[in-house]
């Protein structure tokens, strides 16, 4: 993956901040550090052969780590290929956290934004209401299938492969809001709804239901 984004003020900011403290020979310095070396590689997509290790190491790195990854979720708007997502986004979904759910919400709403970017989001989403179940991107666009029968209307949610877990954690930089849940059902009804949204994306939105 290589989606080269400026920083925002607060990530420049913050790594200012945590590359400053990195000239104390402490532990707690030098993990400030790797976390700032982290988060500019990953902004910056250079260089792309350390992206991997630079994205495990945001894991560890609380809010700094967040926000890195909530800036370059909004930096993919513009990205088609399916491989270069779902890798991206794996590292996604491992958070619950409020600046990525934001930028989730931000990016499946913008209009401007690539279909496959948008479901992706959109699969975020489903993923921090609905925890441990799998959704899959050819199912997302598929949508519900409806089939009719002598007994009447059979409603299928594809979109929904398995439960993998029941699991609720993940990794926190901000904590989710206490309405988050209602919030992400009002954002997917409203992409559900509007008719000038694509096919793709409505499918996807429409999973919640």
């Amino acid at each position: 993956m290589c989606i080269p984004k400026a920083l925002s003020p607060l990530v420049g900011l913050s790594i200012a901040l945590a590359m400053s403290a990195g000239a104390q020979s402490t532990p707690e310095a030098e993990s400030r550090a790797h976390c700032a070396n982290a988060s500019r590689i990953v902004s910056s997509g250079r260089p792309a052969h350390k992206e991997t290790d630079a994205l495990n190491t945001l894991a560890g790195c609380g809010k700094l780590g967040a926000r890195t990854i909530a800036t370059t979720l909004i930096a993919t708007r513009t990205e088609h290929d399916l491989g270069v997502l779902e890798r991206f986004h794996s590292y996604v979904i491992v958070w619950r956290d409020a600046e990525l759910m934001g930028a989730a919400i931000e990016l499946a709403k913008d209009p401007g934004a690539t279909v496959e970017s948008r479901v992706f989001a959109i699969r975020d989403l489903l993923w921090t209401v609905r925890p441990g179940h799998m959704f899959e991107y050819n199912r997302l666009v598929a949508g519900i299938v409806r089939k009719a029968t002598n007994d009447g209307i059979i409603i299928t949610p594809s979109c929904r492969i398995s439960s993998l877990s029941s699991d609720n954690g993940g990794l926190v930089g901000t904590p989710l809001p206490a309405d988050y849940a209602t919030r992400i059902e009002v954002v997917l009804n409203q992409l559900n709804a509007d008719s000038t949204t694509p096919v793709q994306v409505r499918n996807a939105a429409e999973c919640l239901l």
